[in-house]
């Protein structure tokens, strides 16, 4: 999404103190400019690259230091995802508190839009965040000054139009341009007649048209899935056993597996979030077993085989609750945790997705430094809720009655 390029460009390039600065304005006086000190943007650099390993491979590609890699004027889908939209908690300690605050509202706003499935109550608190968030940024960075209206730059006003285009065309990721792209990339490799490509390109497409128009009128023509792998079990509902296949695709492994290979050698896809007692939790799969358990109203004193069914079984040692004062915070885009002692043992259906876990080592709103983990989810993904409820809206009039303003 173009949008997101404009937006992580004009927000490093303050935050580096790089943005055009009037003859009536001081740069030293940008507050928000942390990356002008080089050994901060190293620090945020190398934190980034160390995040990799816990990053599983459904997340994409494995982030790399950015001092090697990019620059700040860089306008490219995957460094936005992985340097700006990802690891919002890692500006936690180094952007001065009001702009990270503003700086979450944003996140969690593109957070929500970005969903495949989006409810009119998530676009109502989608469109609160962002709005907030433009106002915010205007009294924050543009001070509406008039040597400063470069700071407001069309990508600003434009997502405010997001939610009013998602009511009208429904989730903006099914029709963004990483869709488009990604189609002309797999275009792109079936094109095998270099002396008149666009001819080729245009008929590959045409063909592609038909076929997906026949397949959708007599959809049993298609025998285009593969057999499962060798030794794999079909757990119905879109689960297959061994790794376990999530019916978003992603793969879920374990902590018995994945512990024999090196730190380096680990995409992490071992953390995953659940659902129990009707509430979201984080926990870290051990490991998957199959359990033979007898019938209910079976005959005890029977061996007959009918009388035992299997049950399949991720034992998960979890995650405590997210920090409830952090969450809030940063209107719910950071979800901070400790691994605790308790083992669950649960159905793999109630495995909703695979989500990374990267340590870190925050101070707590309480004045807590210990280590923790915080948890990412794939962008795309429905966004998960934690269980801490706030408001979107921020009345400085009316705090002391926020309670009665929050979105449910």
């Amino acid at each position: 999404m173009h949008l997101a390029a404009n937006l992580s460009n004009l927000l490093l390039s303050l935050w580096h103190g790089t943005l055009d600065c009037g003859p009536s304005d001081n740069v030293k006086t940008w507050d928000w400019a942390v990356f002008r000190d080089e050994g901060t943007w190293t620090i945020y650099g190398a934190a980034v690259e160390n995040a990799g390993p816990y990053l599983p491979t459904s997340f994409d590609r494995k982030p790399c230091n950015i001092l090697r890699s990019l620059t700040p004027a860089i306008k490219h889908g995957n460094f936005n995802y992985k340097v700006l939209w990802m690891p919002v908690t890692l500006l936690y300690d180094i952007l001065p508190w009001k702009y990270w605050s503003n700086y979450c509202q944003l996140i969690h706003g593109f957070q929500l839009m970005c969903q495949h499935r989006i409810t009119a109550q998530e676009l109502v608190h989608a469109q609160a965040l962002l709005c907030c968030w433009e106002q915010d940024f205007e009294l924050l960075y543009y001070h509406r000054r008039e040597d400063r209206i470069h700071f407001i730059r069309p990508c600003v006003h434009q997502t405010n139009h997001l939610v009013s285009e998602t009511v009208w065309k429904g989730p903006s990721i099914c029709y963004a341009q990483w869709t488009m792209e990604r189609t002309i990339g797999n275009l792109g490799q079936e094109i095998h007649q270099p002396s008149n490509p666009f001819v080729n390109l245009s008929q590959k497409g045409v063909r592609h048209c038909r076929v997906n128009t026949l397949l959708s009128i007599m959809p049993e023509l298609n025998n285009s899935c593969q057999g499962l792998p060798n030794g794999s079990v079909d757990l119905g509902d879109g689960y297959k056993w061994a790794r376990l296949l999530l019916p978003n695709k992603q793969i879920a492994r374990s902590a018995w597996r994945e512990t024999t290979k090196t730190h380096e050698q680990v995409r992490m896809s071992r953390n995953v979030k659940f659902k129990v007692a009707g509430q979201f939790r984080f926990g870290e799969v051990q490991y998957f077993t199959r359990l033979a358990v007898k019938v209910d109203d079976a005959d005890e004193d029977s061996d007959n085989e009918d009388n035992w069914h299997l049950l399949d079984i991720a034992v998960i040692q979890m995650y405590s609750l997210p920090d409830e004062a952090l969450l809030q915070l940063s209107s719910q885009t950071v979800a901070s945790c400790t691994h605790s002692e308790k083992v669950l043992a649960i159905d793999v259906k109630d495995i909703v997705s695979v989500i990374a876990m990267v340590p870190h080592k925050p101070t707590l709103p309480s004045g807590l430094t210990e280590e923790r983990f915080f948890m990412i989810e794939k962008l795309g993904l429905d966004v998960s809720d934690p269980g801490v409820c706030y408001s979107a809206y921020h009345d400085e009039d009316d705090e002391d009655n926020a309670d009665d303003a929050r979105i449910e």
